[in-house]
């Protein structure tokens, strides 16, 4: 994929994980708009709203669970990337990342994880 970041939502219904995202991505790459969702449902509002280009998804979220969204989110072809950040590590979690084509990184999501998956897929 060729298509670079300008825009990140961050899906986690704890809030500490979002404060912490997005100081991340405000501190190396203030160019990026950051937009947050707590839900699911939430989450795909705002895809279909406007356009994302990374979600960041944890996938135990209330009501539709990450996985759900990711499905939601390729279906109607509203993001183009897709990362999965749980500390739900089964294999079944990793393998429906895959059949998503979407990234997986396990939790604790750190500033060095995050630097270097926004580095790999670039900055527009």
């Amino acid at each position: 994929m060729d298509h670079k970041i300008k825009t990140i939502l961050i899906v986690d219904d704890n809030r500490l994980p979002r404060i912490i995202e997005r100081a991340i991505l405000s501190e190396h790459f203030p160019e990026l708009s950051v937009l947050e969702a707590a839900t699911g449902e939430e989450a795909l509002e705002t895809a279909r709203k406007e356009p994302v280009d990374l979600a960041l998804v944890d996938i135990n979220v209330p009501g539709m669970d990450g996985l759900e969204l990711g499905e939601w989110l390729r279906k109607e072809s509203l993001v183009t990337h897709i990362c999965f950040v749980s500390a739900n590590i089964q294999n079944t979690s990793r393998e429906k990342a895959a059949q998503l084509n979407a990234q997986f990184i396990a939790k604790p999501m750190t500033e060095e994880k995050l630097i270097t998956l926004i580095e790999g897929i670039g900055v527009a």
